[in-house]
């Protein structure tokens, strides 16, 4: 799922519960004035809660003093300013958008969230410009506002992020695609995700294939052709095309298939581990006997025990859609 700010979105619940109480701060309920004025002053509880009430009262006046609060050295207020920004919308999204070019990677990343949750304006180029973030955590927060708006537009961006050096934004830019499934996408995913290292982004991976559909097979197709005229036989190429054939056609071929590749002995294990992506995302009991049979036959062997892991993942992301 997308990642949130959990602890301190809680934090920003509890401050809403008090937004009415402000005569300790001299404030009037609606005053946004003063209110204002609150906020610029510090960091303390009242400003947070200046921040909480801002928000509700949809103040395009408190949007610069906000967004100023992005920079916070306290998280609390940060994120309080952000809720704050999130709740007026808008015409928040400008200065949202001037915020992604701060030098400070914790405002960007702010901004990034803020954007995927408003969108609108010039949201989406913001994003595919912090999508080549030096930040690795900015780059994730792109992918994952991207997946929140779900907008095909962004589709680019999360096609080159497929190729980061960080797992957890190459998983992210997965699960964002998911949001936005073409049959353009299917030659990158094979290249770039079904033949990812990790296996959860393979995994991920594979399952976008198989939600894209038949329409992806002809891209598909023509990858391979183009691969094989051009390249030697590697191991990698093999479980990028192994993976790909987890897509749908005739299941009962594609299942042979794979089955018989993660159950043969002289194909290279990264290969065999691929097949068993594929035959997890077909999923059916002829994959769950390929799969048990894997666990069973190789169980205790070091140099078999990524292909046993992937066996058993692929198990569980059966039983798992049961």
């Amino acid at each position: 799922m997308v990642a949130r700010f959990p602890a301190i979105v809680l934090c920003v619940a509890l401050l809403a519960l008090s937004v009415t109480t402000f005569a300790e701060d001299g404030c009037g309920e609606g005053d946004e004035a003063c209110l204002i004025d609150v906020l610029k002053k510090g960091e303390s509880p009242g400003a947070m809660r200046a921040a909480m009430a801002l928000g509700k009262l949809h103040s395009a006046e408190a949007v610069e003093p906000l967004v100023d609060k992005l920079s916070s050295s306290d998280q609390y207020m940060a994120t309080a300013a952000l809720h704050a920004l999130v709740e007026i919308g808008d015409a928040a999204v400008p200065d949202l958008v001037e915020a992604t070019g701060s030098k400070k990677a914790s405002v960007r990343r702010y901004a990034a969230h803020g954007l995927g949750r408003i969108g609108g304006g010039k949201a989406v180029e913001a994003l595919a410009k912090l999508a080549r973030d030096d930040d690795p955590q900015v780059r994730k927060r792109a992918a994952e506002a991207f997946a929140r708006l779900g907008d095909k537009r962004g589709a680019f961006a999360l096609l080159n992020l497929l190729q980061d050096r960080h797992r957890d934004v190459r998983l992210a830019a997965i699960r964002a695609l998911a949001t936005m499934p073409n049959d353009k996408m299917a030659p990158h995913l094979i290249d770039f995700g079904i033949g990812d290292l990790d296996g959860e982004v393979s995994m991920e991976a594979a399952a976008l294939l198989l939600k894209i559909g038949p329409a992806g097979i002809p891209a598909m197709l023509e990858k391979g052709a183009r691969r094989s005229a051009l390249r030697p036989e590697t191991p990698r190429r093999r479980r990028q095309e192994i993976g790909a054939t987890a897509d749908p056609g005739p299941k009962g071929q594609v299942l042979k298939y794979l089955s018989a590749v993660a159950s043969n002995g002289q194909e290279p294990m990264e290969v065999r581990q691929a097949a068993c992506v594929g035959l997890g995302s077909i999923g059916g009991v002829d994959a769950k006997t390929t799969l048990s049979g894997l666990v069973e036959k190789y169980q205790g062997e070091v140099q078999a025990a990524d292909l046993v892991k992937a066996a058993r993942t692929a198990l569980e992301r059966i039983n798992a859609t049961r």
